[in-house]
């Protein structure tokens, strides 16, 4: 068994989208930690479930699906390779032996070295015997091992750390999850900075610009990997917290490849493609989440991961070994990105669920000074307890210990969680899509500046912000690019060689945009619809960003 030497059985998991499925003993110790069961009070749809009320699933069964079916992709790929079949790809596999071997022959003789320093300066000499046999055992068995691996493409202990990887990629998710780093970290970032111009320099003002930089960097898979340096210490099991914590740095870049492949641990670049396919965005974690999200919507879904994994198959392409697809499959890979289109355009783009969303993260920003919310993000321990649950926190907020206190937000921050409640919900006064996608670090400016615009000209007096836009952008594939432009197919007459397909040779009726961009624009405490396209400050935000809203 990967990672331990004692037999421990697997637990059987009922699952209403992949039935019953295996989970190795160790990823069942990591289930049972305090870090992974917050998972089951963050909503993996966040707001969408006040519009759906299927949708009530959350980020826990997400994650053993996305564990299922990382060890199911493993599976099927080293059914896929046989040595002796594709000459690159063993050449590559003996390489990677060949460096491992090095690399563990001058380990070994590394601690050989460091053991006679140190009992030239012990006492006891007669213990550099039996602690020399006891490394030259070691390394047999390593050896013996490597050696037995030498024509596997994945091997045991990859595979599980693939499965661990997949298991906790979301561990770090937020309240409401994309919600918290995708609207409520991105405002309080903007407050902290129009907090600091009128600090004079002192300790409070290096505070809140550490905090602020911590934030404008901060990334829930970055979070991910703090949870899992926190959870290691909650397992009990030595062998299971052994195996962990030895691979905890190629896990964490398994859940994250962010940076230079050929700078990451493994020289097995495929094994990156697997969990967060940064490559072209086809990976386990869409699986799964646009399998069960269209169940629990009552949305139907084409895609079939199952007969994904049975044409896949990893082929050198470009001097490196990538996960490729049977050229006949192209159409599949299509029907898995309108599946995602079909969740954003019917739940996500929801109109009334973006009013949620901007309401309760207008709520989270007025109680952050209070409950200290993005504070949490900065301590891993304080982070554990940050769920969904801050939602009744607010709600039901009371002054207990401080009678000085000031809970004049916590109670604006009532009011709009009451307003949900009672289904009376900020009025989309304005709807249109955008000829023109506007990048993800400049789209709060380009909300911001519409805002100040409407609220000049339809809200001058009122004294708080009474207009709320939302730019959502919605891409298919990577960065809005063909979602095949990434990915190479091999041939039934040539498995072995894969390559990029023309789009001419798929189809076609293939579309030829694959992105766009939604302007939601909000009314907080005004039923008034009198904005239009051709009113000064949207015609001026246009002219000023050189976009084009729809008819």
């Amino acid at each position: 068994m990967a990672g331990g030497t004692s037999y421990q059985p697997y637990k059987i998991f009922n699952d209403p989208i992949h039935g019953s499925i295996e989970m190795h003993p160790y990823l069942v110790r990591i289930i049972d930690t305090p870090e992974f069961q917050r998972l089951r009070y963050i909503r993996q749809m966040g707001s969408v479930y006040f519009v759906y009320p299927g949708a009530s699933h959350n980020r826990f069964e997400h994650s053993i699906g996305v564990a299922h079916l990382a060890g199911e992709l493993v599976q099927q790929l080293n059914r896929r390779y046989h040595h002796g079949e594709d000459t690159e790809l063993d050449k590559k596999l003996q390489e990677i032996h060949e460096e491992r071997m090095k690399e563990l022959t001058t380990k070994h003789e590394k601690e050989l070295v460091q053991l006679k320093q140190q009992d030239a300066s012990s006492d006891n000499q007669e213990s550099e015997p039996r602690e020399q046999c006891k490394l030259e055992e070691e390394h047999k068995n390593q050896l013996q091992k490597l050696e037995a691996e030498q024509h596997v493409l994945i091997t045991k202990d990859e595979g599980l750390c693939v499965q661990i990887g997949a298991l906790c990629h979301d561990l770090g998710h937020g309240p409401f999850s994309h919600q918290f780093d995708d609207l409520f970290i991105p405002k309080v970032v903007e407050k902290l900075s129009a907090e600091l111009e009128g600090i004079p320099d002192g300790e409070m003002k290096r505070e809140k610009e550490t905090k602020k930089n911590t934030l404008e960097n901060w990334t829930h898979e970055e979070q991910s990997g703090s949870m899992l340096e926190m959870l290691i210490g909650n397992i009990s099991d030595t062998e299971c917290r052994a195996f962990i914590d030895t691979h905890k740095d190629f896990i964490k870049e398994l859940i994250d490849p962010r940076g230079e492949i050929r700078n990451f641990k493994n020289p097995k670049t495929f094994l990156y493609e697997i969990v967060s396919n940064k490559r072209n965005g086809i990976d386990v974690d869409k699986m799964d989440y646009f399998s069960r999200d269209c169940y629990h919507l009552g949305i139907e879904s084409n895609f079939n991961c199952g007969r994904f994994f049975k044409f896949a198959r990893v082929c050198v392409c470009d001097g490196e070994m990538q996960i490729c697809m049977r050229d006949k499959e192209v159409g599949h890979i299509y029907d898995l990105y309108q599946t995602r289109n079909n969740i954003h355009q019917k739940a996500c783009q929801h109109k009334v669920v973006s009013a949620i969303d901007t309401m309760i993260v207008d709520a989270l920003l007025l109680a952050d000074k209070t409950l200290n919310i993005s504070g949490s993000v900065l301590d891993a321990t304080k982070y554990r307890g940050l769920t969904d649950a801050i939602y009744q926190n607010i709600l039901n907020y009371e002054k207990i210990k401080c009678e000085t206190e000031d809970l004049s937000n916590i109670k604006k921050a009532q009011e709009i969680l009451k307003r949900i409640e009672s289904r009376d919900l900020y009025t989309c006064v304005y709807y249109s899509r955008l000829d023109a996608t506007l990048g993800i670090k400049n789209k709060r400016e380009h909300e911001q500046d519409l805002e100040e615009r409407l609220q000049a000209k339809y809200a001058s007096e009122a004294k708080e912000k009474e207009f709320a836009v939302r730019i959502i952008n919605l891409a298919s594939g990577k960065k809005g690019e063909d979602p095949i432009k990434h990915m190479k197919f091999y041939s039934k007459q040539n498995h072995c060689t894969a390559e990029k397909l023309e789009r001419t040779e798929v189809s076609q009726l293939l579309p030829n945009v694959f992105s766009e961009t939604v302007l939601h624009i909000f009314r907080k405490n005004s039923k008034k619809t009198d904005i239009s396209a051709e009113s000064s400050p949207m015609n001026d935000w246009c002219q000023k960003y050189k976009c084009k809203l729809s008819k």
